[in-house]
Formats: structure tokens, C-alpha cells, sequence
């Protein structure tokens, strides 16, 4: 990956962590780098439950040097600067540590932190248990399966395959519609903690097949489903676990008229519908570490 890519994935603004009392680290780093969270785990190990007196605020900026290594400047709120550099972006990361924990502790027993950068992609595999409206003529159950890969800078994309259970028409005649479906999702998640929050839009595309009763003919035809969605999915992430829920909005593109001659329509999708479920997905490779660390 080229310097320039590697600077357009910067975290956005510099999180703000305190896990040791006083002291506020604020750590923005390329993606791939030892994440916020993993820099001051590592600080907090290296005081031993030291706190800054009085209270400090330390900025450290990662970035490449531009002959092909790292470096990281750190700066705090007393006006001290530091600039350090070295081969990797972990090894400049962890040197940065040491020097962070002398800020606060000129006394600490310093040793270089062994910090593993996280993975540049994360793989899933999910279930869903599914509800959908105004597609078919009645709120129906369905499941469905989701495989996707999600970036440390949160953009995650989702491929989605679903099912939903055949629902009839309360007037006779009538028909029976049942909707198969499957998607190409795309989401930003927003880290609460343990929690996330993320935005969801998704294009679906499928079948729905219809079966007319009621008739001296009955017939059954296929007709093609072509719909948009968005919305929010929220849960919380556990090491190799994420549990969630969704709501969407839906919007056929597409709306099939299921009619029989003699008789006129039978069925006809909502112009809007919705959509929800609960979803269960294993993570690749797990994220060790304590729990609530996405």
C-alpha cells in the first residue's frame, strides 16, 4: 500500500482514551497500526497504577517518514515535543509508549511493549432470523445467511442471501406470493465501547413468485424483485462474537402485479416496506483481548 493510501485511511479526528488516571492520550495512527485502544493498554501497564499528577494531555500522530519508515510525534500539554522514528509503524507505536509512561512517571521501570498491529481486514459469517412487511401481503418470518469483510476504519461490506415464508391474500380469489432474495450491503460502524451503531444502505435483488387459488385455472409465475434499503443495525461485539439488530426502510424498485384474467389483480407489493432482524455472526480472526474491545 502506497504512503498516500495510507495516509486517506487515517482514523478520523484523535480519539481521546484514560485509562490512566490524569493522563489523556489522544493517538491517530494509519490503519493497521496499533489501534487507540492497544496504545494505552500498553501505557497503563507500564505505570503500574501510577497517575499523572499534575493532570497531562499527550498528542502522538503516526504517520510515514517519507523514506520508507514511520514516525510518530508526541507532544504535551507542557510544551514538551518528541519526534520518533523506526522501521514499522508498531515499532515506532510501542517506543512511543515508553516515552509516554517517562511523561507521566519519570521513575517507571520502562521496558518496549510488545504491540500487535490489528488485522487490515476482518472476516463474517452470520444468521438471521428476519421479519419482513408489504413485500408480501402479510408480516412473514424469514432467515437468511451473511458473509462480509470489514476494515478497521469501520467500512464494512456485506453479501446477504434471504428467505422469507409464502403468505396469502385474505380475499379469495387470491394468491400466495413468496420472496427469495439476495443483497449487496454496505455499513459504517460507529464503536460505542463494547457497543456499535451503523448506518446501512443495501440493493436486493430476487424473486418473487406468485401462485394464484381461488380459480378454476390456477396459475404460478416467477416475477423478477429488484428493491432498495436502508437503516441502522446496533449491538455489541464480543472477542470473535457480534450480536445485533436491524430496521430498514424498503423501497421496491421493481413491483410486481400478480393478476388473473376475469379477475384483476390479486397481489401487488407496498410502494414502501420494512424490514428487521436479529442477526448472530462469528468474526475472523477473533480479537483477543478483554471484553469490549471491538
Amino acid at each position: 500500500m502506497s504512503r498516500a493510501a495510507l495516509v486517506l485511511t487515517w482514523c478520523l479526528g484523535a480519539p481521546a482514551v484514560a485509562a490512566v488516571p490524569g493522563l489523556t492520550l489522544r493517538w491517530s495512527a494509519p490503519a493497521g497500526c496499533p489501534t487507540p485502544t492497544q496504545v494505552e493498554d500498553a501505557v497503563e501497564r507500564q505505570l503500574s497504577g501510577a497517575k499523572a499528577e499534575p493532570p497531562l494531555t499527550v498528542t502522538g500522530r503516526v504517520a510515514p517518514s517519507g523514506d520508507g519508515r514511520w514516525q510518530v510525534e508526541l507532544r504535551n500539554a507542557l510544551g514538551g515535543e518528541r519526534t520518533l522514528t523506526g522501521a514499522t509503524c508498531t515499532a515506532v507505536s510501542a517506543a512511543a509508549v515508553v516515552v509516554v509512561a517517562l511523561m507521566v512517571d519519570p521513575l517507571a521501570v520502562a521496558e518496549v511493549p510488545v504491540l500487535d498491529a490489528p488485522p487490515p481486514v476482518r472476516f463474517s459469517l452470520g444468521l438471521w432470523a428476519s421479519a419482513d412487511t408489504h413485500s408480501v401481503p402479510a408480516l412473514t418470518p424469514g432467515l437468511g445467511l451473511t458473509v462480509g469483510l470489514r476494515w478497521p476504519v469501520g467500512l464494512g461490506l456485506e453479501l446477504q442471501g434471504q428467505g422469507f415464508l409464502p403468505q396469502s391474500t385474505m380475499t379469495t380469489p387470491g394468491a400466495t406470493l413468496t420472496l427469495v432474495t439476495g443483497a449487496v450491503a454496505a455499513r459504517w460502524d460507529f464503536a460505542l465501547g463494547p457497543f456499535f451503531l451503523a448506518p446501512v444502505v443495501a440493493l436486493e435483488a430476487g424473486g418473487l413468485r406468485g401462485r394464484s387459488f381461488g380459480l378454476s385455472d390456477p396459475a404460478v409465475n416467477t416475477a423478477p424483485w429488484l428493491a432498495g434499503r436502508a437503516g441502522l443495525a446496533l449491538g455489541f461485539v464480543w472477542r470473535w462474537l457480534r450480536v445485533g439488530l436491524r430496521a430498514e426502510a424498503l423501497v421496491p424498485i421493481t413491483r410486481p402485479r400478480f393478476t388473473a384474467g376475469g379477475v384483476g389483480e390479486l397481489a401487488t407489493p407496498g410502494v414502501v416496506g420494512g424490514r428487521g432482524a436479529f442477526t448472530v455472526e462469528l468474526l475472523f480472526p477473533p480479537r483477543d483481548g478483554p471484553p469490549g474491545r471491538n
